[in-house]
């Protein structure tokens, strides 16, 4: 079984960046990029989370 690390700070600072970029575009009313990074970091959100249960997982199977 693959060993699963927990979220690093360049995963979490790459969602960061799509929700601020998100934002950006919220406010200055191009709502178009505003839904594609907003529909990107939604997807980074999705990838991350995945990860992370793996990760609780694979440290509760694994207790001794």
């Amino acid at each position: 079984m693959k060993k699963v690390e927990p979220l690093s700070l360049v995963e979490k600072l790459f969602v960061t960046v799509f929700v601020l970029i998100a934002f950006y575009f919220t406010v200055t009313g191009d709502w178009n990029f505003a839904f594609f990074t907003l529909l990107m970091a939604i997807i980074a959100f999705m990838w991350f989370i995945t990860k992370w249960l793996c990760f609780i997982a694979e440290l509760l199977l694994n207790k001794k």
